[in-house]
C-alpha cells in the first residue's frame, strides 16, 4: 500500500513537471499589449480571412483587448492580432470577437493609426492611418487634426495608397487582413525600416502613439487600443562554423529546464524501480 502511494505521488511528479516544461516552451506574453512581428515566410493573399492553414502560421498571435476612450472604458472586445513584414511592407491580420457586445455591422471598419512627432520634444504632429473596410476599397490617411482625418490622394501636395486590405464578419468575429508599406517615401505616410519600434509613447509629448482599434459606424465609437510594434529585421543566415557548433543563446534558458526536467522525471523512474523490485 505504502509502495503505491508513493508510485503515484512519483508519477504525478512527473506529469507536472512535463506540464512546466511545456508551458515554458509555449508561454507567449503580450504585457501591455507590446507586439513583435515576425519575419514573413509563407505569402498572404489579402482577402480579409485566413486562405489557407500555412498562410499565418508563421505569426505569433497576440491577444488584445480594444474598449471606448482610448481603451480605458467598456464595454470590452477580446481582440487577437498577427503581424509580420518584410523589408518592404507590414501585413496584419485582426480578429475581433464582438459577440454579445455589440451589433456587427457591414459598414464597420478597422482602424491602424500612429501619431508623431519629428521633434521629441513637442507634441505630435504628424499622422499615418490605414482603414480596412469590408466592403470597398481601403483608405490611406494623413493630417489627422484631433477630429478628422484626410485621404493621402486628397491632400496638398497628394500622396498615393499605400494600403490593401479587407474585411469581414462572421456570427462571432470580425475579421480583417491588410498590407501597408513601410516606406513609399511620398511624404505623406510613415516611413519604417526592418528592426524599428513604433508605439513606445512620449507621454509628456504626446507623441509615438500608434493605435488600433474598431469603429462602430452606427454609434460614430471607436474601440481600441495603444499598441507597441516591434519590426522584425531579416533572419540572419547560420553556418556551421569549423570546429564547434553554433548554438542559439536565447535558447539557453529553455535547455537547461528541459534537461533539468528530463533528469527528474529519470531519477523519478528509477526510484519506482526500484521500490517494485
Amino acid at each position: 500500500m505504502k509502495r503505491m502511494k508513493i508510485v503515484k505521488y512519483l508519477t504525478l511528479l512527473i506529469f507536472v513537471n512535463i506540464l512546466l516544461i511545456m508551458s515554458q516552451i509555449n508561454e507567449i506574453e503580450a504585457a501591455n499589449f507590446q507586439i513583435e512581428s515576425d519575419w514573413i515566410k509563407n505569402p498572404i493573399k489579402i482577402d480579409g480571412e485566413i486562405t489557407n492553414t500555412t498562410e499565418w502560421a508563421d505569426a505569433t498571435a497576440y491577444k488584445i483587448i480594444l474598449g471606448l476612450n482610448q481603451g480605458k472604458s467598456p464595454p470590452y472586445l477580446e481582440s487577437w492580432i498577427w503581424t509580420k513584414n518584410d523589408n518592404d511592407n507590414l501585413y496584419l491580420l485582426i480578429r475581433v470577437e464582438y459577440i454579445f457586445k455589440i451589433t456587427p455591422d457591414v459598414e464597420d471598419p478597422f482602424l491602424v493609426y500612429y501619431l508623431w512627432s519629428q521633434d521629441p520634444s513637442t507634441a505630435w504632429d504628424t499622422s499615418d492611418a490605414a482603414k480596412i473596410h469590408q466592403m470597398g476599397s481601403p483608405t490611406d490617411l494623413c493630417l489627422y487634426d484631433g477630429t478628422d482625418w484626410v485621404d493621402d490622394t486628397f491632400a496638398t501636395p497628394p500622396g498615393t495608397n499605400n494600403v490593401n486590405g479587407l474585411g469581414y464578419y462572421d456570427s462571432i468575429f470580425y475579421w480583417f487582413e491588410a498590407t501597408k508599406s513601410l516606406n513609399l517615401g511620398d511624404g505623406r505616410d510613415w516611413s519604417l525600416a526592418p528592426g524599428d519600434t513604433i508605439g513606445l509613447g512620449n507621454t509628456p509629448q504626446n507623441s509615438d502613439l500608434l493605435y488600433m482599434g474598431l469603429y462602430d459606424d452606427d454609434k460614430n465609437e471607436i474601440y481600441e487600443t495603444r499598441i507597441t510594434l516591434k519590426l522584425a529585421e531579416p533572419p540572419q543566415e547560420t553556418r556551421q562554423p569549423v570546429g564547434g557548433e553554433l548554438t542559439n543563446k536565447n535558447m539557453g534558458p529553455l535547455v537547461a529546464q528541459i534537461t533539468l526536467g528530463t533528469l527528474i522525471s529519470l531519477f523519478a523512474l528509477v526510484l519506482v524501480y526500484r521500490i517494485n523490485h
